[in-house]
């Protein structure tokens, strides 16, 4: 009973304060499927990625893709890495080598907690893919 009251008030606490992260918002800097790419590697949508890779290189290898793509100078994995898309880095990564993979591992981060009037808006980061 004692423990049923504890987890009742740390769930109640808990949605009481709100984490934040950092929002990002992808803008294409350039045409072209390549930069969609980007995009969507971005923003986590893997069936974006798959499909715009089916599109862009008529089927051939998405190892091909995942190991000649650059967006904004990094290797696609990378890209999607740094803004947290962990679907489709995973996706990705499984295809990369040499230098555009990341060998990651679980580290445990700190999350400040803000009040409202201390969330940002998004940040907007314009994408340009290189192959």
């Amino acid at each position: 009973m004692l423990m049923k009251k504890l987890i009742s008030t740390l769930v109640i606490i808990g949605c009481a304060f709100s984490t934040y992260a950092q929002e990002y918002k992808f803008v294409a800097a350039g045409p072209g499927l390549a930069t969609k790419l980007c995009v969507h590697a971005a923003n986590n949508n893997r069936a974006g990625v798959k499909h715009v890779m089916k599109m862009l290189y008529d089927n051939r290898s998405t190892t091909l893709v995942a190991n000649t793509m650059r967006c904004n100078d990094l290797s696609i994995a990378q890209f999607a890495h740094k803004y947290e898309a962990k679907d489709t880095f995973k996706y990705l990564n499984r295809m990369s080598h040499g230098e555009n993979r990341l060998n990651t591992s679980t580290h445990i981060r700190d999350i400040v907690l803000l009040s409202n009037d201390q969330i940002k808006e998004p940040v907007t980061v314009y994408v340009l893919a290189k192959l």
